[in-house]
């Protein structure tokens, strides 16, 4: 398990910010960067895992009520990051948050270990009906399958 510490996210990654996108940009590459050479900091080679449990910790700087979606929102440009240094794409992420106790200045910490999966299993097909013909009315009636509703 890999353990890294990173800034509490820019104010302008938030989805209710309403800032200019030039900005918001600058934020977004500032945190892809930060994570990913906090993340090739920590890991010594690239791991060859499937899938990836990702746990984070967001420490708030206050004690202001934070909410959830935000705070994951915020932290995308974070996860991109993150991907980019693993060489994982982050649709296989598995991903769990928590809120812990406050920090002074504020901090995520980020928890990464290959996810192992408890069972495999084969998705079976759905039974699908058979196919709906056309129903077209041609003057003297509906033709088709389906009975006409009046």
């Amino acid at each position: 398990m890999t353990c890294i510490t990173l800034p509490w996210p820019d104010k302008k990654l938030s989805p209710n910010a309403r800032t200019h996108w030039a900005p918001k940009a600058a934020a977004a590459k500032a945190a892809r960067t930060d994570a990913g050479w906090a993340v090739r900091a920590a890991v010594e080679k690239k791991p060859d895992w499937h899938s990836v449990s990702v746990s984070m910790l967001f420490c708030p700087p206050d004690g202001r009520r934070r909410d959830r979606d935000n705070l994951i929102s915020s932290m995308q440009a974070a996860t991109d990051g993150i991907a980019d240094a693993l060489g994982i794409d982050d649709s296989k992420f598995v991903c769990t948050y928590a809120i812990g106790p406050v920090v002074k200045g504020g901090e995520v910490r980020v928890c990464l270990s290959e996810h192992q999966l408890l069972r495999r299993h084969r998705c079976k097909p759905l039974n699908t009906p058979q196919p709906i013909r056309c129903v077209r009315n041609t003057g003297r009636g509906m033709t088709g399958s389906i009975p006409r509703v009046r």
